[in-house]
């Protein structure tokens, strides 16, 4: 079973994969976001241009160089978290490709200055070598150079294995990653939060948990902790960030029922443990964690908590986003009053951290 903890950026998904490593039975690989299946130029991307929207060979003729360039970003992180060389992922890359392509033959496409980093470059490497040495050189030999401009296209219309060739090629990369599948791996992010079925089948038996957070704690934590460092949302202004907060959320299909897919809040793994675990423990098949706490700690939590009330001094933003989002509100008054101690913290529990 392929585990696959989503959010929505900053918005608790780490507890799960915290408590979910408490487990034997789990692997928990979570050194890093396993984005592959659905950002842009990913295989959703490289599917759709593949199957869904054929114009010509020129869909095929950008999407997989691109595919190519998207999956070489991933070189560094796979490098320093699981040992990947970036070597071996090329490789792994160019079978999932090979696999997948029908026709390969050399020419000159019009559609080459989309594949470019800079118009200065396309000007000077593709326009002068294109209209000017080219054309002289083959003049002066009296036949077709095979040089740049000239490059390799790869056809692939419609491909029928499209999908078992995806799963492979995610598979080795896991493989690779260490992932023994005679237990359940757990991945950070491999599916999208708002619609985690859209990247299913490319995975075995895949499952995915999404983590949401009451949207007044995920405004002052993002300002007065992950602000510092990266502004992963606009909390500069209270109505900008509302706004940015419904628009990944309202009507999206993760809302949708599925047998495969599990919805919590953070603040229901901390307020709520007991319940919200066993619902993630019959969701997941697991049986009875043999060491509670020891890296989820809900109390050390809790700390990431209520934000809102140790922050006064941000009461007309918090007044701003009860008005406009209070459907995604976490109602803490059905709780007891609870104690916070400790300092917020970002990402992995500390315990998590201490044992990685």
């Amino acid at each position: 079973m392929i585990i696959g903890t989503c959010g929505f950026a900053s918005t608790g998904s780490s507890a799960v994969s915290d408590y979910l490593k408490e487990f034997d039975e789990n692997q928990v690989l979570d050194q890093f976001e396993f984005t592959i299946p659905y950002l842009p130029d990913g295989l959703e991307d490289l599917e759709y241009h593949l199957i869904h929207h054929i114009c010509r060979d020129d869909s095929c003729g950008i999407a997989i160089p691109r595919f190519r360039r998207f999956i070489k970003l991933y070189e560094p992180y796979l490098k320093q978290s699981f040992h990947i060389s970036p070597q071996q992922l090329r490789e792994t890359t160019e079978r999932f490709i090979d696999s997948i392509v029908q026709i390969k033959w050399k020419t000159i496409k019009r559609t080459d200055p989309l594949l470019f980093p800079s118009k200065l470059y396309y000007f000077v490497a593709f326009r002068l070598m294109k209209f000017k040495i080219l054309p002289y050189i083959q003049r002066r030999v009296g036949h077709v150079v095979d040089m740049y401009p000239y490059r390799k296209v790869e056809v692939s219309i419609n491909p029928e294995n499209f999908e078992e060739a995806s799963r492979h090629f995610i598979k080795e990369i896991m493989l690779g990653m260490g992932a023994d599948f005679d237990k359940n791996i757990v991945l950070d992010q491999p599916f999208v939060g708002s619609n985690p079925v859209s990247s299913f089948r490319f995975f075995d038996n895949p499952k995915a948990i999404v983590v949401d957070r009451d949207p007044r704690d995920n405004y002052l934590f993002t300002k007065l902790v992950l602000y510092k460092t990266e502004n992963i949302m606009p909390v500069d202004d209270v109505k900008t960030f509302v706004r940015y907060y419904r628009l990944f959320r309202d009507n999206q299909p993760y809302k949708q029922p599925n047998d495969n897919v599990l919805c919590i809040h953070f603040e229901d793994m901390v307020y709520n443990y007991e319940n919200t675990t066993k619902l993630i423990r019959d969701f997941c098949n697991l049986s009875t964690n043999p060491r509670p706490k020891s890296i989820f700690n809900p109390q050390m939590s809790m700390a990431n908590t209520q934000l809102f009330l140790r922050y006064p001094e941000y009461e007309r933003d918090i007044e701003y986003i009860e008005k406009e989002l209070p459907e995604y509100l976490f109602h803490f008054e059905d709780y007891p009053k609870a104690e916070i101690t400790g300092s917020m913290f970002s990402g992995k529990s500390p315990l998590n951290k201490k044992g990685s």
